[in-house]
């Protein structure tokens, strides 16, 4: 689905090339987002289960150029509240120009990878 690419490209762009996240963030923030919370509803209106769903969108977000998957696992706050094991992913790209992303309404903390 084109709109949730898009929609996970807006999340990630913005964030600082070295930082890390998990895909937990990028699901949450495109619900929190009042113009890509549509795009999630849209896409979740499938048959899909969540897990499922939720697979897809990490492969948007390893698909879109602008990261590297890492071999470590993140543990964090799925969106039904309930933490658990989370694909961990770096800013890899800097194709990005613009500000870094505001993390300050957010419980997820980005930090910088160890160098490989």
């Amino acid at each position: 689905m084109k709109d949730m690419k898009t929609a996970v490209n807006k999340i990630i762009r913005p964030i600082k090339r070295g930082l890390v996240f998990d895909s937990h963030f990028v699901i949450s923030q495109i619900i929190k987002d009042k113009h890509l919370s549509d795009v999630y509803i849209h896409f979740a209106a499938g048959k899909e289960k969540t897990r499922r769903m939720h697979g897809r969108i990490a492969n948007y977000i390893g698909d879109s150029g602008l990261v590297k998957r890492l071999p470590q696992k993140s543990w964090s706050d799925n969106i039904h509240g309930y933490p658990n094991a989370c694909t961990l992913w770096k800013r890899e790209s800097d194709r990005n120009t613009s500000p870094e992303f505001d993390l300050k309404s957010t419980h997820y903390s980005l930090a910088k990878a160890p160098k490989a």
